[in-house]
């Protein structure tokens, strides 16, 4: 509806959440054709099945690695797909999602990595406390100019603009790695 197209044909394996007549009736007043298949045939439903399968094992992948608690599966996944977004693809040769609905090439250069230290900002407190709180980004808000940030101490995700992320320099590490001799 935002970009003024519609849902040619919906596929689905008759799921509950799919047979409501209320939903059946919608989709055929916005001239959408409801294609049911059969249960269990995930092969029916094509590139929409494997791009599912996709987002679920990068969303597996992204929580593991980061030992963040499953509550936050939903973000991981709008994260995905945002990158998905973002990246070419076989069914568009040479082209983005984005660039397709938009017209332009992505702009990918403040893309951080998923789960990323960051510091943000506290106010208030006595003058010698401390100003920053250690927390994670979690991805960009789609409703403001912020980004969603997971705090692991209370399990609560607020949406920031005034934070850090923490930089590690590849040299930084290297020095802590590499032994020093006593010569």
């Amino acid at each position: 509806m935002q970009l003024n197209t519609s849902i040619k044909a919906l596929h689905s394996d008759r799921g509950e959440e799919y047979t409501l007549t209320k939903f059946q009736a919608y989709l055929k007043s916005q001239g959408t054709k409801i294609k049911p298949t059969t249960h269990n045939t995930l092969q029916h439903n094509g590139i929409a099945e494997q791009r599912n399968c996709i987002i679920l094992e990068r969303t597996q992948t992204l929580l593991h690695a980061s030992c963040f608690p499953k509550m936050l599966w939903a973000h991981v996944v709008s994260h995905v797909v945002w990158l998905m977004n973002q990246t070419s693809s076989k069914a568009i040769v040479g082209k983005t999602s984005f660039k397709m609905v938009y017209g332009k090439k992505p702009d990918s250069s403040g893309l951080r990595e998923w789960g990323k230290e960051v510091l943000v900002h506290q106010r208030g407190g006595d003058k010698l406390g401390r100003r920053a709180k250690k927390s994670r980004w979690i991805g960009y808000d789609n409703e403001s100019n912020g980004s969603q940030i997971y705090y692991p101490d209370t399990s609560t995700i607020k949406v920031e603009q005034n934070f850090q992320f923490v930089s590690t320099s590849c040299s930084k590490l290297k020095e802590e790695q590499v032994p020093t001799s006593e010569f």
